[in-house]
């Protein structure tokens, strides 16, 4: 139970998310970096679409250019 409080009252800090992201960043530059580069780079050319009933979001690709 002291583990579920010490992460409730750590989401619950207006830092929380700030410092999430800056985990994330880092673990991220770690991971493109190492012998794991391939993991990231797989998973940045994984394709990702945002799609409400009808609504789909374009896709694009890293070059900016848009793909229905």
């Amino acid at each position: 139970m002291p583990l579920r409080s010490t992460f409730t009252r750590f989401f619950q800090l207006e830092a929380a998310s700030g410092l999430l992201l800056i985990a994330a960043a880092i673990l991220a530059l770690i991971i493109n970096n190492s012998s794991l580069s391939w993991l990231y780079n797989g998973l940045l050319d994984t394709p990702v679409v945002a799609q409400i009933g009808a609504l789909k979001s374009p896709s694009r690709c890293c070059c900016g250019s848009t793909t229905a």
